[in-house]
């Protein structure tokens, strides 16, 4: 079967999992949270399953000299889009508190992004497939279920920084409508405010990939992702959360464009579907773990700041500080570099003080 049959039906399960989840709601009470959990998971499961296959599609398409700037331009349509629909969710919201929404107000975010997740569906459809070139032979079938050391690295690497931050992130919104008592338009516009950063950024990263490298973008973006967290130690002001949140959504355009350009110049070519699949695969494993690391610590934080939660985002950002200045300096330039690592490693061993 083809990559591209694989991604339809993946995006075809995710919609009709997502129409799920709008009914959920209306279940008798004493299960539908568990329901409503378990076609959530299996939603979000349809989603990134069939990421490397997609991404492998992609990069069949897209010139390599090209990509900064083309997947930057296709990802500020995407946020624009999401900031539009994420204004209009919040404009709908407005009257609404956690105490006064009804079920029919979910009902219909959720009904609505299944129908889109639809007609993404017949997009793709439509899309042109380049032809696989099928691998024969023992030794290439067995060298594609191995992934090269330089590669591990990267995807080691990039997903102890994603559980790095996955560890606070889903509780800053916990942290807006809990302690901070935003309103559903108050959360709209802050997150609002991280998409249009991001819509303002991506054409100058994908310039500057496309002239200097992902793999230096990358380091850059890394740092600053690594400095997130403690803005957020100092404020609970809506304007600078909203400033924040701004320079936050500059930072990932960056760090994400960079990460998804440099996984696709350190995939082997002829095993690009099972190497990006793999790094899909460990990134969500360190997220999963990390997320339900942070549920469980974060009751047992102390407060170290006004609110408890705040704790954790510190937590975060000095294990995003240590997996960036410990890890990602060896973060090879390409997939046959093995002497960058080699000689980071070295270094980190003899000189532990220089590379804190």
């Amino acid at each position: 079967m083809s990559r591209k049959k694989f991604v339809l039906i993946g995006t075809s399960g995710q919609s009709l999992f997502l129409l799920i989840v709008a009914l959920s709601g209306f279940l008798p009470e004493h299960f539908r949270a568990w329901i409503y959990v378990i076609t959530f998971t299996i939603q979000g499961f349809f989603a990134n399953v069939i990421g490397g296959l997609w991404t492998a599609w992609m990069s069949d398409l897209v010139d390599a000299g090209l990509r900064g700037r083309y997947f930057a331009f296709r990802n500020r349509i995407i946020n624009t889009a999401q900031l539009f629909c994420g204004l209009a969710t919040g404009a709908l919201a407005f009257r609404h508190t956690i105490a006064t929404s009804e079920w029919t107000f979910f009902l219909a975010i959720f009904a609505t992004a299944g129908g889109l997740r639809l007609i993404s569906t017949l997009f793709l459809a439509a899309q042109y497939e380049p032809p696989v070139k099928i691998q024969t032979g023992k030794k290439e079938l067995a060298s594609g279920v191995v992934v090269g050391k330089p590669f591990l690295y990267f995807c080691i690497t990039t997903a102890l920084m994603q559980g790095a931050v996955m560890i606070a992130s889903p509780f800053f919104n916990v942290w807006s409508v809990r302690d901070l008592h935003f309103s559903y338009f108050s959360l709209a516009v802050t997150s609002a405010a991280t998409v249009l950063g991001s819509i303002i950024a991506l054409p100058f990263w994908g310039l500057l990939s496309d002239r200097h490298g992902h793999h230096k973008i990358l380091l850059w973006t890394g740092f600053l992702i690594a400095t997130v967290p403690f803005p957020f130690l100092f404020t609970g002001n809506v304007i600078l959360i909203c400033i924040i949140n701004f320079f936050t959504g500059i930072v990932w355009a960056g760090y994400n464009l960079s990460n998804f350009n440099h996984c696709l110049s350190l995939c082997d070519p002829k095993n690009s579907e099972r190497q990006i699949s793999f790094a899909n695969a460990l990134t969500g494993i360190s997220v999963f773990i990390f997320s339900l690391v942070g549920g469980a610590v974060a009751p047992l934080m102390p407060k170290i700041m006004t609110w408890q939660l705040q704790s954790l985002f510190l937590l975060s950002g000095i294990l995003r500080v240590s997996v960036y200045f410990l890890l990602f300096p060896g973060i090879p330039h390409h997939w046959h570099d093995k002497e960058a690592i080699k000689d980071h490693l070295r270094n980190l061993i003899r000189h532990p003080r220089d590379n804190r």
